[in-house]
């Protein structure tokens, strides 16, 4: 007598029930810091030609 089993992954990976926000919230935050980052450094461009 042979038993053969097999388990299969399934396809996409079960995330938790919040997963989709979480994932979002993340990609806003780490959107704000790129942005903040951005504005800081035109306004110190800004800033230079203005006084040149």
């Amino acid at each position: 007598m042979v038993v053969f089993t097999c388990a299969i992954e399934p396809s996409t990976p079960i995330c938790s029930r919040y997963d989709h926000e979480e994932r979002l919230s993340e990609r806003v935050l780490r959107n704000e810091l790129a942005l903040e980052t951005t504005l800081n450094d035109i306004l110190k461009t800004n800033a230079k030609v203005v006084d040149a």
